[in-house]
């Protein structure tokens, strides 16, 4: 009988085992999901809240595949909730028949949150997002009935609140997924590329032209490092009470970045201005660093902390030395120069040694020196360029504030929300055009989902098994495009766009042309929200914004 090849197994096919292994973590997502998702719904049709949809819309938000981050979202999202919910009632309050005041106050206010969100980065933002179309949502519902505003309010918040709570306890509860093993993988990965870069930099092995770029990759690395960080700490003890040391690692890194970029433009504007003899005399100086960045042979990982400081201390003892030799080949100007680098090189050691001290502190336990109390490490933007965020999001809702009132709009109030809330979530995106029409196509397409399921699929059900098995098929796309990278915004668009304009209700109503004038309305928001970005681009990245 002829022999029957065995199977190969997925170890000899890296790439299948990548593929399971991916596809079973996009699918754990897409469960837990499409579970908060029907859980907050069928919580909110149990209490005889409104509109289960806000409930459905808030899981579809604040899902995220880590529990650290659906924790850290929710808390930003519940304070942002909560204030905003508190502004719509007193601008309601304040011009409760006057439109034309109310529009132009809560565009302002819309408008300021948008500031906020690109002036103040991480979850921080989101909360200044939601303070921003919270108020919205609340407030223009009621502007036909003022009177029924605290009810509105009340009703919002408490569906909100409900999806925040759903989607805490999901993603806890089912098989959590934890980010201190990315913290801390990406921690030491940080700490090694930092050390690499300036190891090649001062031996001269990465040109000088594209040390720039490296440097700015070096500090994006540990800005996402803060923003894990901030995320972790909602998840692990632990991580909370090293919180401050890890702060403290940011920080000393910043410090010791910031000094070898000073050196670094110090030289390049020698090289251009023509006094070669300093900057090369600086080359000189800061070589020997590279050797007391280099580990011994055959040292492991953690093996490199221990031998780090001793050689850095070596090399901040040889360097007056060593600097007043190649001084001696100097004069006039060239000489203050050199001292200027001397002094910056001088400073970058010690602050290398206290960064090294601070992640061998953290690795093993032991008490950091330096005041860890004192720390402070934030980022924010420019205020020019917040500005600018400011005034774009003003004009947006001011336009539409005046098509609707001229026009008396009945589904105004929809386009409005929708560009309230865009228009802050992508001011601080690097693309906002871009991704502001990756989320419209998305959202486009969960509207056509969710058309198909209200007047084809749900028709003729009856009870919440029904309504689950009839939205569950197209429901599903959403939250798994959410998990492909190739596809930025247009699995949250789709989730989003299915959820609202099916507007589950509590008793459900069936309106087609109620149903298409809404869709409309949402998708002229969206896009005016994106044609603004157009029209008032961004500062970030231009060459204005680098000359200032």
């Amino acid at each position: 009988m002829a022999a029957v090849p065995a199977a190969v197994p997925t170890a000899d096919r890296p790439w299948l085992r990548e593929l399971l292994a991916g596809e079973a973590h996009a699918w754990l997502f897409v469960g837990k999901s499409v579970l908060a998702i029907y859980l907050g719904a069928w919580l909110a049709m149990w209490l005889q809240l409104e509109q289960p949809s806000t409930t459905m819309i808030t899981v579809a938000i604040v899902m995220h595949p880590h529990s650290g981050m659906v924790l850290a979202k929710s808390f930003y999202r519940t304070i942002g909730t909560l204030f905003g919910s508190l502004v719509g009632l007193a601008l309601m309050s304040s011009f409760p028949q006057q439109r034309e005041l109310f529009l132009l106050s809560l565009s302002l206010w819309v408008a300021l949150c948008a500031g906020g969100a690109l002036r103040y980065r991480n979850f921080m933002a989101y909360g200044f997002v939601l303070a921003g179309y919270t108020a919205a949502i609340v407030a223009l519902p009621a502007i036909a009935n003022p009177y029924g505003v605290f009810d509105s309010a009340v009703m919002r918040v408490s569906e909100v609140l409900l999806g925040i709570g759903v989607s805490a306890l999901v993603s806890e509860l089912v098989l959590p997924e934890r980010l201190r093993p990315i913290l801390r993988r990406e921690a030491r990965a940080h700490f090694a590329q930092f050390v690499a870069f300036l190891r090649n930099s001062t031996a001269g092995r990465i040109p000088r032209q594209a040390m720039q770029d490296a440097q700015l990759a070096s500090v994006r690395a540990a800005v996402q490092l803060e923003d894990l960080r901030s995320s972790v700490i909602f998840e692990d003890p632990e991580v909370r009470l090293r919180s401050r040391r890890m702060r403290l690692l940011n920080q000393r890194y910043m410090a010791a970045a910031t000094s070898f970029q000073s050196l670094h433009h110090l030289i390049n504007r020698l090289q251009r201005g023509g006094r070669e003899a300093a900057a090369t005399a600086l080359i000189a100086l800061y070589r020997p660093l590279a050797a007391a960045l280099t580990p011994p042979p055959g040292h492991a990982d953690d093996d490199d902390l221990q031998a780090l400081p001793p050689q850095l201390d070596a090399c901040a003892r040889a360097l007056p030395g060593r600097a007043a030799a190649l001084r001696q080949e100097l004069n006039g100007a060239a000489c203050r120069e050199f001292d200027t680098g001397a002094a910056l090189l001088a400073r970058l050691v010690d602050e290398l040694a206290a960064f090294v001290a601070t992640e061998h502190a953290l690795r093993t336990g032991k008490p950091v020196k330096g005041g860890v109390e004192k720390v402070h490490f934030s980022r924010s933007s420019d205020l020019v360029g917040v500005g600018v965020a400011v005034l774009r999001t003003f004009l947006t809702m001011a336009t539409l504030s005046v098509f609707w009132l001229a026009s008396g709009w009945t589904f105004g109030a929809n386009a409005m929300l929708l560009a309230a809330i865009f228009s802050g979530l992508m001011a601080a995106s690097p693309n906002p055009v871009g991704s502001v029409l990756h989320t419209l196509v998305g959202y486009a397409a969960g509207m056509l989902g969710a058309a198909i399921t209200v007047f084809a699929l749900m028709p003729g059900g009856e009870g919440y098994t029904m309504l689950v098995a009839s939205t569950l098929p197209l429901l599903l796309i959403g939250p798994y495009l959410a998990t492909r990278d190739t596809l930025p915004g247009v699995g949250a668009g789709y989730t989003l766009g299915f959820v609202y304009i099916l507007a589950l209700k509590n008793p459900m109503v069936y309106a087609p042309e109620h149903f298409f004038n809404d869709a409309i309305a949402q998708l002229a928001g969206l896009g005016l929200s994106g044609a603004a970005f157009m029209l008032l681009p961004g500062l970030a990245g231009t060459g204005w914004q680098r000359r200032r």
